[in-house]
């Protein structure tokens, strides 16, 4: 009597390690689990370390309603095939859903009831953990490279830090500046006055006509072609270029 193999399964390929998920057979052979749930295990499974899904995500992705993946997902935490940690404020407002998956097995009780925990945040938030500016630092100013006043920094405080850092040629009473150079956000122009070639003239210093003009210097200025219309001024000076010519 012959005995044949019924419908068996034969592979083709090898394993590939991209763009692939590897699922659990314990999840694959799971027959408590609906539809709904299974495809939503898989799908997060196929997703990286820290790629954010929620409940509305995956709503659209498979055009389900919120209230159907909301019950797909509430099937896997109840079978430990995902855990959701949520983190609230003090008051009891939800912030944001975690969700855990394990790579190879379902979550035992002891596990699933740790991840499954809620986790309050605090009211203020640590400025290092979440890359915000500490309350003791103040902004630079972007025109004057002087540090702006802030009702959160003294000036006592302020004064203890430049003191470590000050230049010769800074006041020791200055709190604005940062003493590191000039043009590199260093002292005030009280402390540091500028370069002499950079100094600006006031417009009481500015030179007369008469100080800097040519025609000024040679026939006054009132024989000055430029800066007066008396017909003396411009015949002296076509006399003079006349001159300049024949010279």
């Amino acid at each position: 009597m012959t005995y044949h193999v019924r419908n068996p399964i034969k592979w083709h390929g090898e394993n590939p390690r991209g763009h692939f998920t590897i699922v659990p057979n314990e999840l694959a052979r799971d027959a408590q689990l609906s539809s709904h749930a299974y495809r939503i295990a898989i799908v997060i499974r196929t997703h990286a370390e820290s790629y954010e899904v929620s409940i509305k995500s995956l709503a659209a992705m498979y055009r389900w309603g919120r209230g159907r993946t909301g019950k797909a997902i509430e099937e896997l935490v109840a079978a430990r095939w995902l855990a959701k940690r949520t983190y609230e404020t003090v008051e009891g407002n939800r912030v944001f859903d975690e969700y855990h998956v394990h790579a190879s097995r379902r979550f035992s009780e002891e596990e699933s009831a740790m991840l499954n925990s809620r986790v309050v945040i605090r009211a203020r938030p640590d400025p290092i953990e979440n890359n915000l500016m500490s309350p003791a630092v103040t902004p630079r100013c972007a025109e004057r490279h002087h540090l702006s006043v802030s009702n959160q920094d003294t000036k006592e405080n302020q004064q203890e830090h430049q003191s470590e850092n000050k230049e010769e040629n800074q006041s020791v009473d200055c709190w604005i500046c940062e003493g590191s150079g000039w043009f590199g956000g260093g002292p005030c122009e009280n402390c540091c006055p500028p370069p002499p070639n950079l100094v600006r003239r006031m417009p009481e210093e500015q030179p007369t006509p008469a100080e800097s003009c040519a025609g000024c210097k040679m026939f006054g200025s009132q024989g000055c072609f430029e800066h007066t219309s008396a017909l003396i001024g411009r015949r002296q000076l076509a006399e003079h270029e006349l001159a300049l010519v024949q010279v």
